[in-house]
């Protein structure tokens, strides 16, 4: 699919991205990356809280706003073909923004809707990053979640009450929940096998 989209392109297009659209990733990772110890003794937050703080879905609304106008910068028509290909993912988008009017919850499922879109656009940015250098790649995904589980590891030894979940005794490190720190750990090695 991507080579549909891409081949009837200007080649100066293609070969004209930055370093700049790997720049929503890695603020996007740092940002949930290191949510604990970010949030951890500013406020009474809590870990189940952290992922619900207003201040954090700002910080991730810009983001993903900034990803958005970096895809829209010099490749808008590409970005409107994808998305015009990709009936399947705009029927999801559009099912889970309609289904905040029947659930109990309709804050949560609009605040998942904009995390659900504004992750594809990181995505995105991070395609048009890859094309450019498909050898940097690894280097990219290796460098920040690593620092993450370092991190993370040197948390629970020395702040343990920080590092590990308090409800499930599970670890967390810097992260606001396990199963981040989980999905972290899992790129981190997925990049030092490539």
């Amino acid at each position: 699919m991507m080579n549909d989209i891409y081949k009837n392109t200007d080649n100066n297009i293609i070969n004209d991205v930055s370093a700049l659209y790997a720049a929503p990733f890695m603020l996007f990772f740092i940002v949930d990356g290191f949510s604990n110890l970010i949030w951890h003794g500013h406020s009474n937050i809590s870990g189940a809280d952290i992922v619900s703080n207003p201040i954090r879905a700002g910080i991730l609304s810009v983001i993903y706003l900034f990803s958005a106008l970096l895809l829209m910068r010099r490749n808008a028509v590409i970005c409107l073909r994808i998305f015009a290909k990709s009936f399947w993912y705009l029927t999801l988008c559009i099912l889970l923004l309609v289904s905040s009017m029947w659930s109990h919850y309709p804050d949560k499922v609009f605040t998942n809707w904009i995390h659900f879109i504004g992750i594809t656009m990181i995505a995105f940015c991070l395609v048009r990053y890859s094309l450019s250098s498909l050898n940097r790649l690894p280097i990219l995904f290796a460098i920040i979640p690593s620092m993450i589980v370092v991190s993370s590891i040197i948390t629970v030894v020395i702040r343990p009450d920080l590092g590990i979940q308090s409800i499930s005794d599970r670890w967390q490190g810097t992260t606001s929940h396990p199963n981040t720190l989980g999905i972290i750990c899992l790129i981190a090695i997925w990049s030092q096998i490539l």
